[in-house]
């Protein structure tokens, strides 16, 4: 295995969707974006990946011309009811920790 196929490995198993790098405001995803700078940082962290729509939701300002934006893993976590929301049919029922968006701001300890 070259280090590209273990980091895909590790991203997997974390269920995670790709890398960021909060420093440089860059990220990459899983499969078709991922690594294609050819360059891995010291920086690089685990990373979901949210929708605008899912962003907003959470509370988290982005660049409203970027259809999607990547956040640390160890900061946020996909929400329990993330499978539920996304096919119920009532949008208004939605978990009082992600408010719909799927993804809930990690407690800090």
């Amino acid at each position: 295995m070259n280090v590209k196929e273990i980091i895909v490995a590790a991203l997997e198993e974390m269920d995670c969707d790709g890398l960021c790098n909060m420093d440089l405001e860059c990220g990459c995803w899983l499969p078709d974006d991922f690594l294609l700078c050819d360059y891995i940082s010291q920086d690089c962290v685990a990373a979901y990946r949210m929708t605008q729509a899912q962003a907003q939701a959470a509370g988290v300002e982005c660049d409203p011309n970027s259809d999607f934006v990547m956040l640390p893993a160890s900061e946020w976590e996909r929400c329990a009811h993330r499978s539920v929301l996304l096919g119920s049919p009532n949008p208004e029922a939605h978990c009082h920790d992600c408010h719909g968006a799927g993804f809930a701001r990690k407690e800090k300890p």
